[in-house]
């Protein structure tokens, strides 16, 4: 269950780092990449070289991916991902490329295994990991810190 935990949140937190600028400082507009069958592998909008809008990633055979938004180049609003199946597995947030509100993540199956918070790119309330049958697993409250009082 960690595993799929920590791939998703790998998932959500690092696809599309490439997508955040582009070499052309001046390009405003979409830009899309293909699979060699012809359907899209990204479709990216940029604003003055910088990602700015929708982003989309798609599976081979043109299922989505992941869906999501930029703002000036940093991951803002909701992202979510999905299984070759078209089955949801992530619902986040992000709120100018941090962390931000509740993140949901499912199983291959649909089942609902975790629930997690963020608030302004700090863990926050109750994290909850479900079992497959929908029961809580475990449960923990976490700690707000100030990131700049962290000791080193």
């Amino acid at each position: 269950m960690k595993k799929l935990l920590l791939s998703a949140l790998f998932f959500l937190t690092i696809v599309g780092l490439s997508a955040q600028s582009t070499a052309d400082a001046t390009f405003t507009g979409r830009k899309m990449t293909f699979y060699t069958n012809g359907n899209f592998n990204t479709v990216v909008n940029y604003q003055s070289g910088t990602a700015d809008g929708e982003y989309l990633v798609y599976y081979e055979d043109g299922q989505l991916k992941e869906k999501g938004q930029y703002k000036n180049g940093q991951k803002h609003g909701s992202w979510s991902a999905y299984n070759e199946s078209g089955q949801a597995t992530s619902s986040a947030h992000f709120n100018l490329g941090k962390k931000d509100g509740e993140w949901l993540i499912w199983d291959n199956e649909g089942n609902l295994r975790y629930k997690v918070a963020y608030q302004n790119g700090v863990a926050v309330g109750n994290w909850v990991m479900y079992k497959e049958d929908g029961g809580v697993e475990t449960s923990r409250t976490q700690q707000h810190q100030d990131p700049t009082n962290v000791s080193k």
